[in-house]
């Protein structure tokens, strides 16, 4: 039992063996924790203190029963991503999901299962399918033609796990993943980069994940095309970009841009693609607006156009802990440690009575 959760929790911290011995100031060495983990011998309590205190989790987490496991995991971009990398973000997700599903066996409340809103979507995997596939989604989650408020709150109503996690600098925005529980339940989930600050893209890995959750793709080029443009034409809808655009056009002004922008929460980058590829931008106005994005630096990292919104919060892991707290199920300490904060700053965030949520 020990030897599974310290290797899940040194791996989430990103340390070796050898890594792991520095930090505990060589109290055991590399190869004593390794026998640890692979089950060969156990630790004295105060190397098992230690051990928990440099890793920044409890003892008793040492000792829980794994109940989880990562059955499966699509990236974007996997190829840029080390082996010591993919497996620290593995066991970062682990570490998550093993806290959203706690507070969830805490409350009692009925766990989400997500099911696709239709099962006719076989062959529907080119690229050229985006635009069906997406409508299908509309009609039957009743979205109409309109913008979608929030991604993040389409898919967390709809059974979808959401978290947030820290998957470093580089270029991974986010990806899916299938997890499942000790009792066989298996779980859908997407993981946003929290280092992301730029709102309108991390809805649209959002809406790109949903793509390959609806459809089991994989991670080919074709795959990722797809869901790409599905991302554009889920939040972007064809009757509601001519109903305020027109076709055709061959000039537009900066407040049209921005004001459909923040209408629909995309970025000028993907309003400009999606509008040419409807016709609705001349080919020659699509261009200029590209390489004008480029000259101001709006096309790449850090991706700093004007009007850039904050980022959707995975809200319902945060309200249900909240309740938890309000309703004596778990200490203060207990849930500032399931949201990863402190007690100070989750009280911090307390007004005369019920605690807002973000936004309000």
């Amino acid at each position: 039992m020990i030897g599974t959760r310290l290797k899940l929790a040194r791996t989430r911290a990103g340390l070796s063996l050898r890594g792991l011995e520095a930090r505990i100031d060589r109290l055991v060495t590399a190869q004593a924790i390794g026998r640890y983990e692979r089950g060969e011998s156990s630790p004295r309590p105060r190397v098992l203190e230690a051990l928990a205190l440099a890793l920044d989790v409890r003892v008793d987490y040492l000792f829980e029963e794994d109940s989880l496991q990562i059955s499966s995991i699509e990236f974007r971009r996997k190829g840029r991503l080390g082996k010591r990398q993919l497996a620290r973000i593995e066991a970062q997700a682990v570490h998550a999901l093993e806290r959203y599903l706690t507070v969830e066996d805490i409350l009692g409340v009925p766990n989400p299962s997500w099911k696709a809103p239709f099962g006719c979507l076989a062959g529907l995997s080119a690229p050229s399918d985006a635009e069906e596939v997406a409508e299908q989604v509309r009609e039957r989650w009743s979205l109409g033609d309109g913008p979608i408020r929030s991604m993040v709150g389409l898919v967390e109503e709809k059974g979808i796990r959401v978290l947030s996690l820290d998957l470093g600098d580089g270029r991974l925005d986010g990806f899916m993943a299938t997890a499942r529980r000790g009792d066989g339940e298996e779980l859908s989930v997407i993981v946003v980069n929290e280092r992301k600050k730029d709102g309108e893209r991390r809805r649209f890995t959002v809406a790109h994940e949903l793509h390959h959750l609806l459809l089991g793709d994989g991670e080919d080029r074709e795959s990722e095309k797809a869901a790409h443009r599905f991302a554009g034409v889920l939040l972007m809808p064809e009757s509601a970009l001519r109903g305020r655009l027109g076709t055709g056009r061959t000039s537009v002004t900066w407040e049209e841009l921005i004001t459909l922008k923040r209408l629909f929460g995309v970025s000028l980058q993907a309003l400009t693609f999606r509008c040419r590829e409807l016709g609705i931008f001349r080919v020659p106005l699509a261009r200029q607006l590209q390489r004008e994005f480029v000259r101001r630096g709006w096309s790449r990292p850090p991706y700093e156009e004007p009007f850039v919104s904050k980022p959707e919060p995975p809200g319902r892991f945060r309200t249900l802990c909240l309740r938890a707290l309000s309703e004596g199920h778990v200490t203060a300490d207990r849930a500032a440690g399931l949201l990863g904060t402190s007690v100070e700053d989750l009280y911090g965030q307390w007004v005369d009575q019920p605690l807002y949520t973000d936004g309000a």
